[in-house]
């Protein structure tokens, strides 16, 4: 890793002013360099009610490299090379309502008048202060990596969040039955949301315990700015075309 960091630097120091770009991958190794990990015990993760485990669980058993899986799932903790702990810390939904301000097109203060003579056209509504809703959904995970020593090698929490803003513009919404309806769907919507930043959460954790490939679009110089040899320009030359070529 510290061989690849150094040539994207040298490529990166020296291609300044160059217009030619080029894709580089390198395969980035997983934080638990302990050992090698290929088989997985996943414990059930406590206070998990937005399917936290089973999100990491299909990141884990999806994960491929060069079309080779990476992990297999174990049953047993005594068949695994490393044994994944942890815990929902939190899955919270906080709800804030206030109000906007709007126009009522449904209500002219002012018309047209032409001669004197009061038109259709308005050019002036009443203004209305509508309810709305800020949604504030928040997931926090811990995640423990335990050797075959039981020993935690690997400790981290992951932490989402997901913000929506909501106007109801209708005539129920002045209802007092209309805070009563959206509350009958808080639990559904929690659930479903905070559901999809486990599902985030899951691939996180995946980057941190599993080798992955990241991409770097570097800039390479097109011609060498001092004067060298023949030889050496022409082997410069060559050398760019194959990095072009992906060679």
């Amino acid at each position: 890793m510290k061989n690849y960091i150094f040539l994207l630097l040298t490529i990166l120091f020296f291609s300044a002013c160059s217009n030619k770009h080029l894709t580089i991958k390198a395969l980035y190794p997983s934080n638990i360099t302990e050992q090698k990990v290929s088989n997985i015990f996943v414990d059930e993760l406590k206070n998990d009610n937005i399917n936290q485990t089973l999100s990491l669980k299909n990141e884990l058993i999806n994960k491929t490299i060069d079309n080779k899986k990476v992990f297999y799932l174990q049953k047993e903790k005594k068949d695994a090379d490393l044994i994944i702990e942890g815990e929902v810390l939190n899955s919270s939904l906080n709800s804030t309502f206030y109000y906007e301000e709007d126009f009522n097109n449904f209500r002219c203060l002012r018309y047209v008048y032409i001669d004197s003579a009061k038109t259709a056209t308005c050019v002036e509504y009443a203004r209305i202060l509508i309810p709305c809703e800020r949604r504030d959904y928040q997931v926090e995970t811990q995640i423990k990596a335990l050797n075959q020593n039981n020993n935690i090698i690997f400790s981290k929490i992951y932490s989402k969040s997901k913000i929506e803003r909501e106007c109801y513009r209708y005539p129920f919404a002045h209802s007092p039955f209309f805070y009563n309806r959206i509350n009958l769907n808080y639990t559904r919507a929690k659930t479903q949301v905070n559901s999809k930043l486990a599902k985030k959460i899951a691939i996180e954790i995946l980057e941190d315990i599993s080798p992955h490939y990241i991409y770097q679009k570097i800039q390479i110089i097109d011609k060498l700015n001092n004067k060298y040899k023949k030889s050496v320009e022409e082997e410069f030359s060559d050398s760019i075309l194959l990095l072009t070529q992906k060679k």
